[in-house]
C-alpha cells in the first residue's frame, strides 16, 4: 500500500471529523437544557435501520432527516 495515499486518507478523514465536530459545536452549546436532541440518519438500510430505531425509541431524540443512496 502507498504511505502517500494512506496518510492523505487518514489526514482527509480527521479534517472531515474535526470540520463537523466544529460545526456542530454552536448548536450543542445553545441547546436549552429541556430541547430534543436532533439526529441525521444516512444509510438507513440494514444496520442502519436498526440503529435509526433505537433512535426513535430514545424520549429525548427526534430523527430530522433521513438520507440514502438507493430510492428503493
Amino acid at each position: 500500500m502507498n504511505t502517500d495515499t494512506s496518510s492523505r486518507r487518514a489526514f482527509l478523514k480527521t479534517t472531515a471529523t474535526a470540520s463537523i465536530f466544529l460545526a456542530s459545536a454552536p448548536a450543542v452549546i445553545s441547546a436549552k437544557p429541556n430541547s430534543k436532541i436532533g439526529v441525521a440518519c444516512i444509510g438507513v438500510r440494514g444496520r442502519g435501520n436498526s440503529v435509526m430505531g433505537s433512535f426513535l425509541a430514545e424520549p429525548d431524540c427526534e430523527i430530522t432527516h433521513i438520507c440514502d443512496l438507493r430510492a428503493n
